[in-house]
């Protein structure tokens, strides 16, 4: 069977780890680990029982089968692990999109800059070649540069009033 993309990163990462740690210090940082997201899990998994059965009992007096109702709460410590790991991947898998779109769009707002100042360009030339008259010209041009001053820099809005500030 063919390992799958996941795997392969995840065999280099620790191959990379074993290569600058040593394999008998990565194996007792793997072990100490694994031991402190067990304590975590388990932790995190003995509170959840104890607000299930708190809030099971609180819906119990209401007439509500809480046993039932917070059944969802009652996670044992690997269920508890696996949904960190989930989370974790989560976060990592938005951090690195919020890095690829970042990234995407100072690319496209570089080149939107250069194509908005290669349309000024031809326009400036349109407008030097083709209008004679001297006061239409100044006329055309000063909007130009008004319109390019609006299109590269323009000013910038705020979200919030000027005065308003936390404290």
């Amino acid at each position: 069977m063919q390992p799958d993309f996941l795997s392969k990163i995840t065999r280099a990462a620790r191959e990379t780890l074993e290569d600058i740690l040593g394999p008998d210090n990565f194996l007792i940082l793997n072990e100490n680990i694994s031991s402190a997201f067990w304590v975590l899990s388990s932790g995190i998994s003995s509170g959840l029982f104890a607000v299930a059965r708190i809030a099971g009992q609180f819906l119990t007096s209401f007439g509500i089968d809480g046993d039932h109702a917070t059944q969802f709460l009652k996670l044992s410590p690997d269920q508890v692990q696996t949904l960190l790991l989930w989370g974790l991947a989560a976060l990592i898998g938005y951090w690195l999109l919020s890095l690829l779109l970042n990234l995407v769009l100072g690319i496209l707002s570089r080149i939107l800059w250069g194509l908005k100042l290669v349309i000024f360009m031809s326009c400036f030339m349109f407008i030097v070649s083709m209008v004679h008259d001297r006061s239409v010209q100044l006329s055309l041009l000063l909007l130009l540069v008004l319109m390019l001053y609006a299109l590269l820099e323009g000013p910038r809005w705020s979200h919030t009033a000027r005065g308003t500030k936390l404290e």
